[in-house]
């Protein structure tokens, strides 16, 4: 009786240290729930929780992404960040100051892209009678016309496309689509330039309409913002991060997971999704973000 007393004891004991040893990863969001950092958030959860690795989802808006990775950064082991790379390169165009994603973490990307678009409000379809992209442009050449963005890069390429093309549009910073939404839904807010995967449920349900995005999405059948605006182009892509001496780095299976993530059944379709080197995950980020800070430090607010 004793030595089956004993077996018992053993295997608890052998059952807690294993619980005890097996992680619960934090995939931590730098925006508000309810965009596509959210679902894609999500989606990665469901791809550890299918390969027996617990998760929660944590949220830490602010500062443009920076709030999230300090935190990250601090806290080290067990914490996925995710970062829209619009994020990294704007935020540090605003701060003028060192990459601090690129130099404390490594960063597993480009994995998910999002089209951006322009999404207008029914209200504002109606009273102005705008129904395609050119018409949109045309009275915003003319008029103000207040526009949701829900990351700071919204409102560099607006003023991007103010300086273009003349138009007066008037950024609305919100800190993500989910708090953007309801009020672009209730007319409050004229139009959004934001990322138009998290927003297809409200699109077809005639929420509101989506007059061109800036990269060919599946499933949409609208024109590319650059039939109009000529010459412009751009992509917001999502990846994931993990601090330089975090545990997570040294969990072959954990790494394998995000390497392979582009092919998650989980994924919006809306999102294409791409795969990079995963002996060499930063380079070709890095060079990217370099890349694209010199060329948007041209562009920022004056």
């Amino acid at each position: 009786m004793k030595k089956l007393i004993s077996i018992i004891l053993a295997m608890l004991l052998h059952v807690g240290c294993s619980q005890a040893t097996t992680p619960t990863v934090n995939i931590m969001v730098p925006v508000t729930p309810g965009g596509p950092m959210n679902q894609i958030a999500l989606a990665l959860g469901q791809e550890l929780n299918d390969n027996g690795i617990s998760t929660i989802t944590t949220f830490r808006p602010g500062a443009n992404g920076d709030i999230a990775t300090n935190v990250a950064i601090k806290e080290k082991d067990n914490v996925i960040l995710e970062v829209a790379i619009a994020h990294v390169l704007f935020s540090n165009i605003v701060a003028k100051r060192e990459n601090i994603h690129t130099r404390s973490m490594v960063i597993f990307g480009p994995l998910v892209r999002s089209s951006l678009g322009f999404i207008i409000s029914n209200k504002f379809s109606n009273d102005k009678k705008i129904n395609t992209f050119a018409e949109f442009i045309e009275y915003a050449q003319a008029h103000p016309v207040s526009c949701g963005t829900s990351a700071a890069h919204g409102g560099f390429e607006l003023d991007r496309i103010n300086q273009q093309y003349h138009t007066r549009f008037e950024t609305i910073p919100y800190k993500g689509g989910g708090e953007l939404r309801p009020n672009l839904i209730g007319g409050e807010l004229e139009c959004a330039y934001d990322s138009v995967g998290s927003h297809m449920p409200s699109y077809l349900h005639k929420d509101f309409k989506i007059l061109a995005v800036a990269t060919k999405t599946n499933g949409l059948a609208v024109p590319l913002i650059n039939t109009v605006l000529i010459g412009y182009t751009f992509d917001n892509w999502f990846g994931f991060a993990i601090p330089v001496d975090s545990n997570l780095l040294k969990d072959p299976k954990i790494v394998k997971i995000i390497y392979n993530f582009s092919k998650s059944k989980y994924l919006n379709s809306m999102f294409a999704t791409y795969g990079f080197d995963p002996a060499i995950p930063n380079k070709n980020i890095n060079q990217l973000i370099d890349n694209d800070t010199k060329k948007y430090e041209k562009l920022g607010p004056k």
